[in-house]
């Protein structure tokens, strides 16, 4: 639906890998960052660090019935409740990939924090 869209985008956007399995609702995402660091000896070095997660939504309540040709895609009367789970790698570097997921735009216009 709409989150697994806006999440995908997200990843898009981040260069990152995404997987979405439709028929168990899960999202699975490898993503990470490359960080140039200047050492105290004025020697630079790079570190690339990368995480795997997965991203699960869940209504809240029941979704209401629909009709034949209804589908639950833009209707705001509908709560969702998304976990977000790590899997591999730091868990500082899932922290930093799922704090700038949660304040990226197309996340943010979504949520109630």
């Amino acid at each position: 639906g709409e989150v697994a869209v806006r999440i995908q985008n997200v990843v898009v956007k981040n260069h990152g890998n995404i997987t979405i399995k439709p028929e168990d609702n899960m999202i699975h995402i490898k993503i990470g960052f490359v960080q140039d660091i200047q050492m105290p000896d004025g020697e630079k070095i790079t570190r690339k660090e990368i995480t795997t997660f997965c991203v699960k939504q869940f209504f809240v309540y029941d979704p209401p019935k629909l009709g034949e040709k209804e589908t639950l895609l833009f209707r705001r009367d509908i709560n969702y409740l998304v976990v977000f789970k790590r899997l591999q790698g730091p868990s500082d570097v899932y922290y930093k990939m799922v704090s700038k997921f949660l304040k990226h735009e197309d996340i943010r216009d979504i949520i109630d924090l």
